[in-house]
């Protein structure tokens, strides 16, 4: 590695637990063992696997763990809902939800497991008639930009996100 990383003040590794699920434990700890001893180092991780607990305790100074626990922050307004269903019976009953259960005026988010089902649903949808935008991590940055603009200034009222 012929980075020169002596300046470096803050390091954000986002999905910390992906990245060690998919293997990259050793390429973290030889960036880690590279940069400077004074520098702010930020794990995000929606869950907190023990092996990212033990590299906070072994490779980090003083680390603080900040927890976003869903009774403290999620609002009183959110409705949440899962539903277990077969495949072929996943778009009836999302169309089935928008059409009859959820108010019309709603603001939804919906997840769905790849890029492409979000690009799927908003076609689909779009043609059905719903204001529908959709946002994913390979998504040009600035088209993210503007798909989430338009769902926070509620232009859309669903929005798909992978």
């Amino acid at each position: 590695m012929s980075l020169k990383l002596e300046t470096i003040e803050y390091v954000v590794f986002d999905e910390a637990d992906r990245l060690y699920e998919m293997g990259f434990a050793e390429q973290i700890n030889d960036i880690i063992s590279r940069l400077p001893e004074v520098r702010q180092t930020l794990l995000f991780s929606a869950t907190l696997p023990r092996l990212l607990i033990n590299f906070a305790r072994a490779g980090l100074n003083n680390p603080v763990l900040i927890r976003l626990d869903v009774e403290h922050i999620l609002s009183e307004n959110l409705k949440l809902a899962f539903f277990k269903c077969n495949s072929e019976d996943r778009l009836p009953l999302l169309f089935h939800l928008l059409q009859n259960v959820i108010n019309s005026r709603e603001q939804s988010v919906i997840f769905v497991a790849t890029s492409h089902h979000v690009e799927y649903l908003q076609s689909v949808l779009d043609l059905a008639g719903f204001s529908v935008t959709y946002c994913y991590s390979s998504l040009d940055p600035a088209a993210r930009k503007i798909n989430i603009a338009k769902f926070q200034t509620k232009q859309v009222i669903k929005v798909f996100l992978q």
